[in-house]
C-alpha cells in the first residue's frame, strides 16, 4: 500500500510538473504536443529527453555538497544528455563537434549538468542491453574525462584552446565531421517532418512550429498535394513524388512570382509522373506564378506546361512541340 501511495505521489509530480512546463505551448499547438508525447512513449530515455523540467524539479530540492556558492550559479546547459551532441560551425566558421542545443541553458550547479548526461548515459546503455558494471565503467570514465578537461582549463589562460574539430578529433567523432562535411542541406531537411519543413520559409522555431506558424504549414501540405497521414512523418519517409511536393510547397510559402524546376520528375515512379505535372501547373495557375521546367521527361513536359520547347543539339535552339492529334 506504501508503494502505490508513493508511486501515485510521483505521478502527481510528474504531471503537475509536465503542466506547469508545458501548458500553454500544448494550448498553442496541441498536434505537435501529442506527437512529442508519443515519442516519449516510446522508450524511457526519450521521456528522460523530452522532460528537462522534470528532472530539474528532482534535483533542485536535493542536498549537494559539491558547490559551493561560486558553483552554485555558473551557466549550464540545463539539458545534457548524449542525444545533444552534433556538429556545426562553430563563430570562427571551424567545423566542430560539440555540445549544442543551448536553449534551456540557465544558471544552477554545475554538477546538474554531470548528472543529467550520466543518467542518460546509463539510459542509453540500458537499452542497449549492456551489463551493469560496464555501464558503471562508462559513467565513472566520463567523469573522470570531465575532471581532467577541468584540470587542463586551470592550467591555461584561454579556456578556448580546446575543440574537436578535424584536424584534432579521432575514431567515430572524426568520422562524424567527415560525414558532416560531405552533408547536403537537403539531407538535413530530410530529417525534419513535412510540416517543420513547410514552416521554416516563416520561421526557424519549427521544433514545434506555432500554431499560427503550423496552420499556414498544412495549408500548403494541402496545396501541393500531400496527405493528412504524411504531415507529422519525416520527408525521408516520403516517396519521390512526397519529395518533389514538399519542396514545391517550400517553394511557393512567400508567392514567388515564377517557378523555376529542372528535371524533378527524374526520380518519380512512372505511374506518378503525369499527375504531379498536372498537380504542379494546378498550383502555379492558382497563384498566378509563371512556370519554367527543364526536363528531359516528355510525359512529365505535357502534364506541367502548356507550351513544350525543345532543344535542337545540332542548332542549341528551342523549337515548340505542337501536339499531335494523328
Amino acid at each position: 500500500m506504501a508503494g502505490t501511495k508513493k508511486q501515485q505521489q510521483r505521478t502527481d509530480l510528474i504531471v503537475a510538473t509536465l503542466d506547469d512546463a508545458f501548458a500553454p505551448l500544448m494550448e498553442a499547438a496541441p498536434a505537435a504536443f501529442r506527437a512529442k508525447y508519443r515519442k516519449m512513449a516510446k522508450d524511457p530515455h526519450a521521456f528522460f529527453r523530452g522532460t528537462a523540467c522534470l528532472f530539474d524539479a528532482d534535483v533542485t530540492g536535493r542536498d549537494d555538497t559539491f558547490v559551493d556558492d561560486r558553483t552554485s550559479r555558473i551557466w549550464i546547459h540545463g539539458d545534457l544528455h548524449v542525444e545533444n551532441f552534433g556538429t556545426y560551425l562553430s563563430s570562427e566558421g571551424v567545423l566542430v563537434f560539440d555540445v549544442n542545443d543551448f536553449d534551456e541553458a540557465y544558471l544552477g550547479h554545475f554538477t546538474w549538468d554531470l548528472m543529467r548526461f550520466a543518467a542518460s548515459l546509463a539510459l542509453t546503455c540500458w537499452q542497449k542491453a549492456l551489463p551493469e558494471e560496464d555501464v558503471r565503467r562508462l559513467v565513472a570514465r566520463y567523469a573522470r574525462a570531465y575532471l581532467r578537461q577541468i584540470n587542463h582549463y586551470l592550467r591555461t589562460d584561454d579556456d578556448t584552446d580546446f575543440s574537436l574539430h578535424l584536424d584534432t578529433a579521432t575514431g567515430p567523432v572524426l568520422e562524424a565531421l567527415v560525414a558532416a562535411r560531405l552533408l547536403r542541406r537537403a539531407d538535413v531537411l530530410d530529417q525534419l517532418t513535412v510540416v517543420q519543413n513547410l514552416a521554416m520559409p516563416f520561421t526557424l522555431a519549427i521544433e514545434p512550429p506555432s500554431s499560427e506558424v503550423r496552420e499556414r504549414a498544412v495549408a500548403l501540405a494541402r496545396e501541393v498535394g500531400l496527405p493528412e497521414m504524411s504531415w507529422d512523418a519525416p520527408v525521408s519517409a516520403l516517396d519521390a513524388a512526397g519529395l518533389v511536393r514538399v519542396r514545391l510547397g517550400r517553394a511557393i510559402a512567400l508567392d514567388p512570382a515564377v517557378l523555376l524546376l529542372e528535371h524533378i520528375s527524374a526520380s518519380v515512379g512512372r505511374d506518378a509522373v503525369a499527375r504531379l505535372g498536372a498537380d504542379i501547373r494546378s498550383v502555379a495557375l492558382g497563384r498566378g506564378a509563371a512556370l519554367v521546367a527543364a526536363s528531359a521527361d516528355d510525359v512529365f513536359a505535357r502534364a506541367v506546361a502548356t507550351r513544350v520547347l525543345t532543344l535542337e543539339p545540332s542548332t542549341g535552339r528551342l523549337k515548340e512541340q505542337r501536339r499531335r492529334w494523328f
